[in-house]
């Protein structure tokens, strides 16, 4: 597939259009190693990643009408981290790329801008990146049949791409008639006192998977669930939330599209529920219990399948109607920017994106501690979390552009109070 150019799929194209000098909708995925980082392996591990994945090894370019992806010719050079996470893209230090490989002792964190993929792409990336790493690293593959590897969902090098894999999914599952309305109200802001621009907190709570499973079961929820919920709880409990506003807590809650359409793609091919909680009477009255059964109830209405299509197929539409289509750039990018203040972070409080959990063959995992996901800088909100799981850890990560704690404190001081065990990282 060398020198193919792309279209950015569906989801990807209002991410160019509202990215800034200072900001830019940036995610990022560590790795934690139980040994010290070689950058010289990790830099040979990178060459023979990147070309598996054509759609990663790209420049994002202006044209008439709509941005494309066009193959970068220059190759990727892994970077010792030396700056706060999800950083903007330099041209300057990352080539004209749109992703980058850092590493800091024993922790390897790949940094992705949106338009490239969602949570699923950029995991498949990073795995394959471990797994050739390891097999340079030790002179040996980690997994006695690479033929196995699918099932971890590593790509081996010497396959070559598929057409399935650089699918733009939401153009072939898309309804062609939909009629469902994407307009939501606006939504409760967490306040609070602004950071230093081109910084970011970042937060990490590390718990025991199956605590916390049994946990989640006291409440009759999912993990995703009930972590939902207790955000939810945690902004009442911190007494930020002004009821004299009337306004909902809603959550952002990504939806991994390929658990409900057989879709092999490694661009976007994600969807949400925005979880809505409008507290009645008195915070101090409400109970975790009572936000579970609103949160699951509304999570497991969400992803129902017809749901999902009919939200996704309306953005397909859009971006197929004649007046959007022979509109030039300059004019869709003020219409996409528009349209991301009203439907954007406007309408959310938050967003807790689950990743899921991390699956590697043995001869792997044994030389891995644990994951970590973070969402980068919100543009509007006061934080983000991200939450994946590797073995017998779970990860929960709160990305923060305010200086008070007072909701992530609350959120760890309940797990602490059910008996479950936290460890906590930070950069602050």
């Amino acid at each position: 597939m060398e020198g193919t150019w792309y279209k950015l799929d569906n989801a990807a194209k209002i991410y160019p259009a509202i990215r800034e000098e200072n900001w830019a909708p940036i995610f990022r995925i560590d790795a934690v190693l139980k040994e010290e980082i070689n950058p010289e392996v990790l830099q040979s591990a990178l060459i023979m990643t990147y070309k598996r994945f054509p759609t990663f090894a790209v420049n994002i370019m202006k044209g008439l009408f709509w941005y494309y992806f066009e193959p970068n010719e220059s190759e990727p050079r892994v970077r010792l981290e030396d700056t706060y996470p999800t950083s903007p893209f330099s041209d300057r230090k990352d080539g004209g790329y749109l992703f980058r490989v850092l590493y800091y002792k024993h922790r390897i964190s790949l940094e992705i801008f949106h338009s490239i993929t969602d949570g699923f792409g950029a995991t498949t990336f990073l795995k394959t990146l471990l797994f050739n790493y390891f097999t340079l690293l030790n002179g040996r593959e980690p997994i006695d049949n690479p033929f196995n590897l699918e099932e971890y969902g590593i790509l081996y090098h010497k396959d070559l791409p598929t057409p399935e894999e650089t699918a733009d999914s939401f153009q072939y599952y898309a309804l062609t008639n939909n009629e469902m309305s994407l307009k939501e109200n606006s939504a409760f802001k967490i306040p609070g006192t602004r950071i230093k621009e081109n910084t970011l907190k970042a937060l990490h709570i590390l718990v025991n998977v199956k605590d916390l499973q049994r946990l989640s079961k006291e409440f009759d929820a999912t993990i995703t669930e009930f972590l939902t919920a207790l955000f939810i709880y945690a902004i009442l409990d911190a007494k930020v939330y002004s009821s004299s506003e009337r306004k909902p807590i809603k959550i952002s809650v990504p939806i991994n599209l390929r658990n409900r359409f057989p879709s092999k793609t490694l661009r976007n091919f994600s969807s949400y529920i925005n979880v809505e909680f409008t507290p009645e009477g008195s915070a101090e009255m409400i109970t975790l219990k009572d936000i579970c059964k609103v949160v699951s109830t509304q999570i497991r209405e969400g992803v129902d399948i017809n749901t999902l299509r009919s939200k996704f197929s309306g953005n397909v539409q859009t971006e197929k109607n004649i007046a959007m289509r022979i509109a030039p750039l300059l004019l869709k990018n003020i219409v996409l920017k528009t349209g991301f203040s009203l439907f954007g972070e406007r309408i959310t409080t938050s967003t807790l994106s689950n990743v899921g959990s991390i699956q590697l063959p043995k001869g792997m995992s044994d030389m891995v501690e644990r994951f970590d996901f973070l969402i980068g800088a919100p543009k509007q909100n006061a934080f983000n979390c991200a939450v994946i799981s590797f073995k017998d850890i779970i990860s929960i990560s709160f990305s923060s552009i305010i200086i008070e704690n007072t909701v992530p404190k609350k959120f760890v001081d309940f797990l602490v109070g059910r008996g479950l065990k936290v460890n906590i990282e930070a950069n602050y």
